[in-house]
């Protein structure tokens, strides 16, 4: 097996990405990459990954109602979708505000 001198590859950076907070309203879309359970001070929650058309990798916690939207079963490794937070909230059927989040897919994903 022979190998390619290190010297004549390009290299390129792995893992971690850019963390989107959900702190602010804002749009991310990119190919769905999958998520992984991550242990942190909040308990066990899903990471989820995202590969912009650029190439660059977002990375992002989903609150709860997000993470519903995700689970949808036509989103799956390398769909493309879009995720839009406005910035509001709305009431769930507790009374308590949750982040209020729309999941779309690419219209030939489906």
């Amino acid at each position: 097996m022979s190998q390619t001198p290190a010297a004549q590859e390009s290299w390129q950076d792995v893992g971690g990405g850019t963390l989107v907070k959900w702190d602010e309203a804002r749009t991310i879309e990119g190919r769905y990459q999958g998520s992984v359970e991550v242990t942190g001070k909040y308990g066990k929650q899903a990471k989820h990954t995202l590969l912009t058309e650029d190439d660059k990798v977002l990375e992002f916690y989903a609150p709860a109602i997000l993470q519903r939207k995700l689970e949808d079963p036509r989103i799956t490794k390398g769909t493309l979708i879009r995720i839009i937070y406005d910035g509001t909230s709305e009431a769930t059927g507790t009374g308590r505000m949750a982040k209020s989040f729309v999941v779309q897919i690419a219209s030939g994903a489906a």
